[in-house]
């Protein structure tokens, strides 16, 4: 009785220790599964950001670009000899708008730029990859350079040849922009955003 009696101590001391690791170990296993799990989480949220950012700057180019093309067309229409005088007039007028037009297309255009750019540059260094190299900044900006160009051009009242062959040098731009910034960046970011769907 009293050897069983001082092992007791010895057992209860050996069993704590090992429970003691195994609740370290558990412990652990849970907060690494819970950090991979916030990982996830987090690069989901970002890269949505991203992509809501990024669609949002096209969305923008593409519709400015969109109206200029048709301000182009219109006022190519002004030299038909049917067209009426108040058609002409009303194009005359709407000269006076396009430095309101660029000016209000370019500061969107630099707030959702800068919104794109935090959204990208913090998931490049969390995540230690490269989205958008720097170097390729102006290229990246081709597309809306062209549109302000544009909006410049048909304000000193260039020729419609002048205006259509910078339109295409914009469309050019425009499908660069698509091909190498939109569809590089949408890839990367589009195997991690969660998309299960909530009821």
């Amino acid at each position: 009785p009293s050897a069983l009696k001082e092992s007791f101590p010895i057992s209860a001391s050996y069993f704590g220790g090992v429970t003691t690791l195994v609740a370290a170990y558990v412990a652990a296993k849970l907060f690494n599964d819970w950090s991979e799990s916030q990982t996830g989480v987090n690069r989901s949220e970002l890269a949505k950001n991203i992509h809501i950012a990024l669609i949002e700057l096209k969305i923008l180019c593409d519709y400015y670009y969109e109206m200029i093309s048709i301000d182009i067309l219109l006022n190519e229409a002004v030299n038909d000899p049917e067209i009426s005088q108040d058609f002409k007039k009303r194009r005359i007028e709407r000269n006076g708008q396009y430095q309101a037009d660029r000016d209000s297309f370019k500061d969107e255009y630099k707030n959702k730029l800068n919104k794109l750019k935090i959204n990208i540059k913090t998931y490049e260094t969390i995540f230690s990859v490269k989205l958008l190299p720097d170097e390729d900044d102006f290229c990246f900006n081709s597309y809306s350079f062209h549109i302000a160009g544009l909006y410049s051009f048909i304000q000193r009242s260039e020729s419609i040849e002048k205006l259509k062959e910078f339109k295409q040098f914009a469309y050019t731009e425009k499908l660069k922009f698509e091909k190498k910034y939109m569809s590089d960046i949408l890839a990367e970011t589009t195997k991690f955003i969660n998309l299960t769907k909530h009821n």
